[in-house]
């Protein structure tokens, strides 16, 4: 017996084009397992990467179950190389924050079709050394101190004005260090938001050595 539910679906498929993903594979056993295993070692440990990381990977994992359950084999293969690093807790976090601002549901969304490809390019995409390599060091640069982004005091006087509302006290190394942890994120996250929107784009900028310049001005997902 069909429900109200799947009569609402299959009529919104067969009189507006939409794309049936009910044939998709929509769970993945190698995440399941692994965010089984991260919530078994948050549990025995007090670390806050590893509760980070068991909070994160489920939190992607759902939404892209619910969002873009056609992506979930090539997903796996990025969570499967990732562990309970800050580094790879932030990628799954741009990951999970690009399919959630810019992949809304498909009954909302003509260009799905397109962005769900390029979300798919740019997974595997995020599987190549090369990419990876650079990513890691860019991030690790600006967390360390040795690149200081020309926006910087962006970073810093948010970290001020939030210890002003919470009057929390903090010393001015501190300061910088949440300052660095928040420059980091942003450009890594804008990297991944460009590589998974244009998966071409980017990688031709990067083997031409105009990375920065092409995520900074020219590299936009396509409008909602």
């Amino acid at each position: 017996m069909i429900d109200s539910n799947d009569k609402l679906k299959n009529f919104f498929n067969n009189n507006y084009g939409m794309e049936d993903t009910s044939s998709y594979k929509n769970k993945s056993e190698i995440i399941e397992e692994r965010i089984r295993l991260a919530k078994q070692r948050a549990k025995e440990s007090e670390s806050l990467d590893i509760h980070g990381y068991a909070i994160i990977l489920e939190g992607l994992y759902d939404l892209a179950r619910e969002r873009t359950p056609e992506v979930l084999p090539q997903l796996e293969k990025v969570v499967e190389r990732t562990d309970t690093f800050n580094y790879d807790i932030q990628k799954l976090s741009a990951i999970r924050d690009y399919i959630r601002d810019h992949i809304p549901p498909a009954e909302q969304e003509n260009t799905r079709k397109q962005k769900i490809q390029y979300l798919k390019e740019g997974l595997e995409k995020l599987l190549d050394w090369d990419v990876e390599d650079y990513l890691y060091d860019l991030y690790k640069s600006i967390r360390s101190g040795k690149l200081i982004p020309l926006d910087f005091d962006f970073y810093l006087e948010r970290v001020r004005f939030f210890t002003y509302l919470t009057g929390e006290s903090l010393d001015w190394e501190t300061k910088i260090w949440y300052a660095r942890e928040e420059a980091a994120y942003d450009r890594l996250r804008s990297h991944i938001e460009c590589l998974l929107s244009n998966p071409n784009g980017y990688m031709q900028h990067l083997k031409s050595g105009d990375l920065e310049t092409f995520v900074r001005k020219s590299c936009k997902p396509i409008p909602s």
